[in-house]
């Protein structure tokens, strides 16, 4: 296993530490539709998709369609706009659909942390 210092940035093609001057950006994508997140996400190597945010329909179909067209997606979607079920099951859809990572809530209840973790692994 690879131990990353504080603050070392990580290159996200190899998921190895970067460089003393590289500056990993992470670009979020939401307020768009799902076409636009997918073609937003042709320039960027390390992008959030923010699925609360994204307009129209959002169900596994369409979350199948944006974690397999890129290989370095972390999956967020904070519950508000959405119920904390659907971002619940829209998270583990985009587990079982290539997201690198989902951006899981401290607050987020337990048993929720410990079901994402599982599908994670």
């Amino acid at each position: 296993m690879m131990r990353i210092k504080a603050g070392q940035s990580i290159r996200p093609a190899t998921g190895k530490p970067a460089g003393p001057h590289a500056l990993g950006v992470c670009h979020s994508i939401g307020n768009c539709s799902v076409a636009r997140c997918i073609s937003s996400l042709r320039g960027p190597q390390l992008a959030e998709v923010r699925l609360d945010l994204l307009t129209g329909k959002v169900g596994k179909a369409e979350v199948r369609r944006i974690f397999s067209s890129h290989n370095n997606l972390i999956a967020t979607c904070r519950p508000g706009r959405r119920l904390q079920k659907e971002c619940a099951s829209l998270l583990l859809e985009a587990i079982a659909d290539g997201a690198a990572c989902i951006d899981i809530e401290v607050g987020a209840p337990i048993a929720l942390q410990k079901q994402k973790r599982q599908a994670a692994q």
